[in-house]
């Protein structure tokens, strides 16, 4: 079971979106007035007066307003998504708040996407997968302003537009570098550096289901083999890839 800061690991085997979504907002509901969750949501800082649910943060980002002043409303609730959005770079359970005032928007693109992606159920397990690296890593000081269809539309590329993009770089080595042999006395294996660094971010950065795949990826496994084993598609694996890639850098920068 995915803990309280854990990113929602949806499976593509589920067998309708109607449960995806209730599973999501289940989570959701049992988050969102938990003591714990909202004490940590004020000490973020964001706004004042304090909330008193993680709900109240997700109205005052702009979900569902309707009130007179829009426009106003709007600005505000852009501005304190963005102040979200920072939080959520080192903190799971802002980038899941983030997550969630995203769902409808998610949950529109995958009925719009459904026809030629397996169902309503595979292209929202596509964008799920991508939304989590996608508002970790969203550059806000660049592109402050309509924030959560900009994470949309990112979401959107990531999961479906991304891999037909992708073009083969050749990088030139010279020769004389191929002569060279590596200082033996020096050198450090990388595996042997890599799992010491995962062994790390285990404690802080990663879940279980994180050090799974790259249990599964270093046992020199194609992510189609990955993507049998985890029940997920291809895509799914290599979003969660990157996404754990991004965690892996911060256990290491910290």
């Amino acid at each position: 079971m995915p803990t309280n800061t854990d990113p929602p690991l949806v499976s593509s085997a589920l067998p309708h979106p109607r449960y995806l979504l209730s599973r999501l907002q289940r989570e959701w509901h049992q988050l969102e007035r938990r003591p714990a969750s909202v004490r940590r949501a004020n000490s973020w800082d964001l706004a004042q007066p304090a909330i008193t649910s993680l709900g109240e943060l997700l109205v005052r980002t702009g979900l569902g307003d309707r009130s007179p002043s829009h426009t106003v409303a709007a600005r505000e609730a852009n501005l304190l998504l963005g102040r979200l959005m920072v939080a959520a770079r080192t903190d799971e359970l802002a980038a899941r708040v983030v997550l969630q005032r995203l769902l409808p928007g998610l949950s529109a693109i995958g009925r719009r996407r459904s026809g030629g992606f397996g169902g309503h159920v595979a292209a929202l397990d596509e964008l799920l997968s991508a939304s989590w690296h996608v508002i970790r890593t969203f550059p806000v000081e660049r592109r402050p302003n309509h924030l959560a269809s900009n994470l949309l539309r990112d979401v959107e590329y990531h999961a479906f537009r991304r891999s037909t993009r992708r073009l083969l770089v050749h990088e030139f080595t010279e020769p004389r570098v191929l002569d060279q042999t590596a200082d033996a006395e020096h050198s450090i294996e990388p595996l042997d550096e890599l799992l010491e660094l995962i062994e790390i971010a285990r404690r802080t950065h990663l879940a279980d289901r994180d050090v799974q795949l790259l249990r599964l990826l270093l046992s020199a496994k194609s992510t189609r083999d990955v993507a049998v084993e985890m029940h997920v598609s291809e895509r799914t694996v290599r979003n969660h890839r990157d996404a754990v890639v991004h965690r892996l850098r911060m256990a290491a920068a910290a």
